[in-house]
């Protein structure tokens, strides 16, 4: 649909659609399945066609592409759009400050509030709040509103009237939670002690014992048939366990030391190369630090920034933190339970057509793109079922 000589007006004729593919504007549109009738002034929403709305300069303060953007009723999360030098989009990414325009409703690419003015706990029921039960969806798990009043840590939840803390699970994603780790909880146990190391998700701990051995050579393949050969799989060791013969006590512990600052971020915990011993993975996992390596481009659509870095300006708000890291980049949208949120890369991309890819371990994978269905968050792409 995008790019076939036809303007889709009411669905794809936006900005992450990139317009339609073009379609909607005389100037852009290219003919091939449709002859490009339907594009004209009046559809074209595309600002570098419109008169009116061509860029202009901008003030040193809110240095933006578009300033026509600020304020127009879309909160725009990329860029520096969203700050407090352009008034939070001009106010677009809180709901009670945004105010609708011709060209958008307030909300309907949702929100992202980081305006404190306005960054409030406000949900529908506020029982729900610290009652035993994780409510993970419907902005009760935020900061403003306490992590769900604790109920979505296992060291700060207290049983309510109605729920036993962790009957349902937890989502936690308060940073200074301090949850324990002693239990080996994975989400795929045929991971463990297969013979390939799994360094996403708790499999390399030591609760796990060290993902069943995987992990390090001594270790692996002991007193166990395993599905993959160890030593083919030699690559994928990040030997952590302190007993092991070859262990070595380093802060940077990757298994591949060529994948950082290589212009594609290796996160949602896979590696341990986001870390900030490992200098947030060289850099690649923020936009403003990520640099082209030899063979990746930041900009690849493939490539999903997980922007922890503190100092970066686009870091990332929250903190992904979710029961089964693994889960993200899985090929499987994740509908519930925190991982299909903007700190998580929307499931590390699984909820979106165009960004769904699926595992780094093709041999491992359980899910294909798409099996589960979508549910595209990510107003940074285009959520469209058909190319």
């Amino acid at each position: 649909w995008l790019g076939d000589g036809y303007c889709d007006v009411e669905v794809h004729n936006t900005r992450v659609c990139n317009w339609d593919g073009g379609d909607c504007c005389n100037e852009t549109c290219v003919a091939a399945d449709y002859d490009c009738s339907s594009a004209s002034a009046d559809v074209c929403l595309d600002p570098m066609y419109q008169p009116s709305t061509t860029p202009a300069a901008t003030t040193s303060a809110c240095s933006v592409s578009y300033p026509s953007y600020v304020g127009d009723g879309h909160c725009d999360t990329t860029g520096e759009y969203n700050t407090i030098s352009c008034s939070w989009d001009g106010g677009d990414c809180c709901e009670d400050s945004c105010v609708s325009s011709d060209s958008y409703t307030c909300g309907t690419n949702s929100y992202d509030c980081k305006d404190p003015a306005y960054s409030t706990c406000s949900v529908d029921g506020s029982s729900f709040l610290g009652d035993g039960y994780c409510d993970s969806v419907g902005d009760y798990n935020t900061a403003a509103c306490g992590w769900d009043s604790g109920d979505c840590c296992s060291a700060s939840c207290e049983d309510g009237p109605q729920y036993t803390c962790g009957e349902y699970g937890y989502t936690c994603l308060d940073p200074d939670s301090s949850d324990s780790d002693s239990v080996c909880e994975v989400g795929f146990d045929s991971w463990l002690a297969d013979g390939f190391c799994d360094t996403s998700g708790d499999y390399n701990t030591q609760a796990c014992n060290w993902d069943g051995g995987d992990c390090c050579a001594s270790t692996c393949g002991v007193n166990v048939t395993t599905t993959f050969d160890c030593e083919d799989e030699a690559d994928s060791q990040v030997c952590l366990d302190p007993t092991a013969a070859e262990y070595v006590s380093t802060e940077c512990a990757v298994a591949q030391e060529s994948y950082i600052a290589d212009g594609f971020c290796d996160g949602f915990g896979y590696g341990g190369y986001n870390t900030a011993a490992c200098d947030w993975d060289g850099g690649d996992c923020c936009a403003s630090t990520c640099v082209d390596g030899t063979e990746h481009s930041c900009s690849d659509d493939e490539n999903h920034y997980e922007c922890f870095d503190p100092d970066a300006t686009d870091h990332a708000p929250g903190n992904c933190s979710v029961q089964f890291e693994e889960y993200l980049g899985d090929a499987y949208c994740d509908y519930n339970g925190g991982y299909n949120v903007a700190a998580c890369a929307w499931d590390g991309g699984d909820c979106c057509v165009l960004t769904c890819t699926g595992p780094a371990n093709e041999e491992e994978a359980v899910y294909t793109c798409g099996e589960g269905g979508y549910d595209c968050k990510d107003n940074t792409t285009c959520a469209v079922d058909f190319t």
